[in-house]
């Protein structure tokens, strides 16, 4: 499956944008959101693939998805805990822009699991040692002490 184009991923990002903001396109908003939930279980099945061509939709929705898409978004990237190890997936997962968008679902602890499901990603990803150099630089680890405390 090739990746989705500049002008898709694009025209996605407005239409969940314009969902959390005014009126100003409440019809495609409202579609967007019911779009969020049709193509996520697509989306985490081919994350857990490990689909490359996944991440660049999955990265909008971790980004601007409702909090249950996002939860289990981040959920698919991070995949089991008994995963073996995933080569160079944890790499292709921070080059595609998951370390900011994890690190603000960090702060989302009154929205769900939105929290706990990134800190897991964060946990999968530093357990590869290919994505830990970033993950030190993205300044993630300090962000995970106050989940760890409540």
């Amino acid at each position: 499956v090739a990746m989705p184009s500049a002008g898709l991923l694009a025209a996605l990002r407005e239409a969940l944008s314009a969902e959390r903001s005014s009126e100003e396109l409440h019809e495609r908003a409202e579609c967007a959101g019911r779009w969020q939930h049709a193509c996520l279980h697509d989306v985490c099945a081919r994350l857990g693939r490990r689909d490359r061509a996944a991440l660049p939709i999955a990265m909008v929705l971790l980004e601007l998805g409702q909090a249950e898409v996002r939860e289990q978004v981040a959920h698919a990237m991070a995949g089991p805990d008994d995963s073996p190890d995933d080569g160079d997936w944890p790499e292709f997962v921070v080059e595609a822009g998951a370390l900011p968008l994890l690190a603000a679902c960090l702060a989302c602890r009154s929205e769900g699991k939105v929290a706990y499901r990134a800190a897991f990603a964060v946990r999968y990803l530093c357990s590869q040692s290919g994505s830990r150099p970033a993950i030190s630089e993205g300044g993630l680890i300090p962000r995970l002490a106050p989940l760890a405390i409540d």
